[in-house]
């Protein structure tokens, strides 16, 4: 009780998922939003290749769960890399900011050039 809550987001290709989420977050409370723009591509973890996936993802992909398309043959890493959009830009920002009172931090960020 009293505790401000902040929360993550990886934007999803699928807009329409990223705006579910981002209400259930604020339904719940959550205060400000770190949106990661510094992971377009995951990369290549060889140990997680090797130990493949198989556990259930979260219930914000239980339609690709349910009709199969998640790939669980190359690791963790590839399976939610797919839920990533490597499209992300600046010109994204005015679209997140509108679809939240949230506060919106953008988390990646190094630089001017960045």
């Amino acid at each position: 009780p009293g505790q401000q809550l902040f929360a993550q987001l990886y934007v999803n290709p699928e807009r329409s998922r990223s705006e579910e989420y981002v209400k259930k977050l604020e339904e719940a409370g959550v205060k400000a939003l770190f949106v990661t723009v510094d992971a377009p591509q995951l990369g290549r973890r060889e140990k997680d290749m090797r130990n493949k996936f198989t556990q259930q993802g979260s219930d914000v992909q239980g339609d690709d769960e349910d009709a199969g398309e998640v790939d669980r043959s190359q690791g963790a890493t590839r399976a939610i890399s797919s839920y990533i959009d490597p499209g992300l830009c600046w010109d994204d920002v005015p679209w997140l900011k509108s679809i939240t009172k949230m506060k919106v931090l953008l988390k990646g960020v190094q630089c001017a050039e960045d």
